[in-house]
């Protein structure tokens, strides 16, 4: 389409020139009102070449957009698929990785925040004293206390 455009634009520019020596080598008024007329075809037709060009820009990088918009969709599915929401204890709930997956990663646990946010943040164990054990999430700074003797799904 840009090839197609810039010899749209390259034929103007030489009919623009041509006209411009046709008004300058003729003496007859018609003719030189006839250039006249047609040069100022020529502006309005380059004046809209640009114009469509900038909107295909435009249109061009919104498409991109919306593409990259469809991979990270695409992308997330994938990733949330291998995850399943269960309650680590009482009233605390963390996306877990399925066990069935045939992955190198390590057990862990996803903020359910962040999960439906679309991100995936591992919490993090904090500390442990006699009246639980804390974990945080390093995204969204959440805590969460676990009481001891109460552990895995119901």
């Amino acid at each position: 389409m840009y090839a197609d455009i810039a010899s749209a634009l390259t034929a103007v520019k030489s009919l623009s020139e041509f006209l411009s020596l046709a008004a300058k080598s003729k003496t007859d008024a018609a003719v030189a009102q006839k250039a006249a007329e047609l040069s100022v075809v020529i502006v309005d037709l380059t004046s809209a070449m640009s114009a469509v060009q900038a909107k295909n820009n435009d249109l061009l990088s919104r498409n991109h957009e919306l593409e990259q918009k469809i991979m990270e969709m695409d992308n997330w599915k994938a990733t949330a698929e291998k995850y399943s929401l269960i309650e680590v204890s009482l009233d605390v709930f963390f996306y877990a990785n399925n066990k069935d997956q045939s992955t190198a990663e390590p057990s862990h646990w996803l903020c359910t925040k962040c999960y439906e946010d679309h991100k995936k943040s591992i919490v993090q164990r904090e500390s442990s004293i006699a009246s639980g054990t804390f974990y945080v999430c390093p995204n969204c700074k959440q805590e969460f206390r676990f009481s001891p003797g109460w552990f895995g799904n119901k």
